[in-house]
């Protein structure tokens, strides 16, 4: 779940530039009927954690999870979701859209996908993005469409009715200071771009999505590598020590040393909930929140428990520990929690202020063969852009001041 390598190749078989979101928006001047209320259909409805509006590259976006669960004695097959304000459709998942944002824990892998068996369970990812601000509904209406298979009738469902949170991201400094830096793994909603957005675990008895817009932050170098020299040296990776901030004040809830770093390119032999973060932080940082900062280098933490810190103060240094085959810094924000950080469910931040310098450009799955011959270029002519009170997206490549 903090893997750099699985990240970095997951990405080859889709390309970047056009599906960052997988959202596809009903077309301007375009006509849905809703009408009517149906809720017979036999399947069981939950919603993991509701969405919180936050702000990037210009729009503000509606980030959330459906489970759906098959109640019935014969299996269903999903063929549709609509989501609504109430009124206004804002976003119809069908065919291929529809198939991009399923994870069916039911079935053997390569069968049909939208088909849910008695008692099986589908996940949905749902990313609804909202031109400006003041058009942030209060609440999201959803209506499934389902049918039985070798039977054409539809079922209607017309769950669930999700409010929005009106309270906002929370702000936070970056973690990382600097140029060159890649949000790898970062807020997108197309598998393959992230294993932290479609990270379901149950822990607990419930279901959550604790990476939910977790980043793993690698540095580039000058010649848009992750290093130079030999990839198997921790030292010669780019991001390899840079010191790591504290986003925010707080108190220290947890601070875990002494794991070894791994051989770059390779895994530990067995990772565990004691392990799989290797040396980390997490800070209580108030408004209901822990900041998790993951893989710190050994021997290089520098705070305990109960201490207090300031925004900016250094927590420890970029590693290669726990579950992790390549130096950076996996980071995120939970929900309060005292259990193990991975347990509670993923918030979303902004950033105050920052800049966007580029975008990888990935255009064809023969761009990227291998980590060793990887060259994140920027793609060319890119214009910077500042940004303000925005969460970094996936495979975008930002500076930070101090």
């Amino acid at each position: 779940m903090f893997a750099l390598r699985k990240c970095c190749l997951g990405i080859l078989c889709i390309l970047f530039c056009c599906f960052i979101f997988s959202v596809h928006p009903v077309e301007a001047g375009e006509t849905v009927e809703i009408s009517g209320y149906h809720w017979a259909c036999p399947v069981e409805v939950n919603v993991p954690e509701n969405p919180i509006p936050f702000r990037a590259e210009g729009e503000y976006h509606l980030v959330y999870e459906i489970l759906l669960t098959n109640m019935a004695s014969n299996s269903l097959v999903l063929e549709k979701i609509y989501v609504t304000d109430g009124g206004k459709v804002l976003v119809i998942y069908q065919d291929e859209d529809l198939e991009s944002v399923l994870q069916n824990f039911s079935l053997p892998k390569n069968e049909n996908i939208f088909e849910i068996p008695p008692g099986g369970r589908t996940v949905v990812f749902l990313w609804v993005s909202i031109a400006e601000e003041k058009n942030i509904p209060d609440y999201l209406s959803h209506r499934l469409s389902y049918r039985s298979p070798g039977n054409n009738e539809v079922m209607l469902l017309d769950a669930p009715l999700v409010a929005v949170h009106r309270k906002g991201p929370v702000h936070i400094a970056s973690p990382v200071i600097g140029d060159n830096w890649l949000a790898a793994e970062g807020a997108t909603n197309v598998q393959g771009f992230s294993h932290h957005r479609f990270g379901v675990i149950a822990m607990e008895g419930k279901t959550r999505v604790p990476q939910r817009y977790a980043i793993d932050w690698v540095r580039l170098g000058p010649d848009g590598k992750l290093f130079d020299g030999d990839p198997l040296v921790n030292e010669n990776w780019y991001g390899y020590g840079e010191p790591i901030h504290s986003v925010a004040d707080g108190v220290v809830i947890n601070a875990v040393d002494g794991i070894p770093d791994n051989v770059p390119l390779s895994f530990p032999a067995e990772i565990t909930l004691d392990n799989v973060a290797g040396n980390y932080v997490v800070v209580d940082i108030g408004e209901g929140a822990h900041a998790l900062y993951a893989h710190l280098i050994p021997g290089s933490v520098l705070v305990e428990a109960g201490d207090q810190v300031s925004r900016g103060d250094v927590l420890g240094f970029l590693g290669n520990s726990g579950n992790s085959d390549g130096p950076h810094l996996h980071f995120q924000l939970n929900r309060a929690t005292e259990i193990f950080p991975l347990a509670a469910e993923g918030l979303p931040f902004v950033h105050d202020s920052f800049t966007l310098t580029g975008k990888i450009p990935l255009t064809s799955p023969e761009v990227i063969q291998d980590l060793i011959d990887l060259s994140w270029g920027n793609e060319e002519d890119f214009a910077t852009v500042e940004l303000e009170y925005e969460m970094p997206l996936s495979y975008r490549i930002y500076t930070f001041t101090p």
